[in-house]
């Protein structure tokens, strides 16, 4: 398979676990939150249950008193039915929003693997680097599995995965030989969203000192609960599908020139 039906099928296949978590987030969050149903006021409603005068002059105060007292609890059932539907529109949302983020910088991540062993397992002397070894057990393993340049190529994308976000898109640019290059603000936002999925996928949401570090310039001081706003979720999945397309804008241009680009 050509390099760039390689890379198209790999970008087709993220591209549609993205479009349907993306989806997934608007059909729930319009659910929750803009189409909140307008309820009827539950006194409202105990005024249809209310005895007629004609049929409260034949009971007794003892019969009219219970009729009230069903009626009163009806309607205080109907109110805590309201309430109930009403947190759940609020606090979903937040529950959303977060476990999404966390799946969506997952889909980012997974992608970039994806197009790392494209290129690398295509063009093995993109390989090349003598900072790495392989000890004769691993070399003699791969060999007998036929899968000596598909190892090299895992431990070569594992190794940059583990980096920051900064050093991964440099690390990435140079093993590819790819133009990849974002603008400082688009950096600065995608740092931000990483250390932002990595706290409330290991501090449930709270800033930490390893995310100061990260965003020097944040307001938010050690300990503070971050959230995730839909509005911030639709900025931050627009921005990894940028620099998700961007990235394959540069391989095609190094690689492919001439063909028609993929994009996620």
């Amino acid at each position: 398979m050509t390099l760039d039906a390689r890379l198209t099928t790999a970008a087709t296949a993220r591209k549609s676990a993205i479009d349907i978590l993306a989806q997934f987030v608007d059909t729930v969050n319009n659910s929750l939150v803009r189409d909140i149903p307008q309820f009827r006021d539950p006194n409202e409603a105990g005024k249809f249950l209310r005895l007629s005068p004609a049929l409260a002059s034949t009971q007794t105060p003892e019969q009219l008193a219970e009729t009230q007292r069903v009626i009163d609890e009806l309607v205080q059932r109907e109110r805590e039915r309201q309430q109930h539907i009403r947190e759940i529109g609020r606090e979903f949302p937040g529950v959303l929003f977060r476990t999404s983020l966390i799946y969506r910088v997952a889909l980012f991540d997974a992608f970039f693997t994806d197009i790392q062993l494209c290129v690398l397992t295509h063009k093995p002397e993109l390989l090349k680097n003598e900072d790495r070894k392989l000890n004769y057990t691993e070399i003699v393993d791969a060999i007998l599995q036929n899968r000596l340049i598909e190892i090299m190529a895992e431990r070569t994308a594992q190794s940059i995965s583990r980096q920051s976000m900064s050093e991964q898109l440099t690390k990435i640019a140079n093993r590819l030989k790819a133009g990849l290059r974002l603008t400082p603000q688009d950096e600065e936002k995608l740092t931000e969203l990483i250390a932002r999925r990595n706290l409330f996928t290991h501090a449930n949401g709270c800033v930490d000192d390893e995310y100061k570090k990260l965003v020097p310039n944040t307001t938010s001081m050690r300990g503070d609960q971050l959230e995730v706003t839909y509005q911030y979720w639709n900025d931050g999945h627009q921005l990894l599908r940028a620099v998700c397309n961007q990235l394959l804008q540069a391989i095609f241009a190094s690689h492919c020139p001439g063909i028609a680009v993929a994009n996620v």
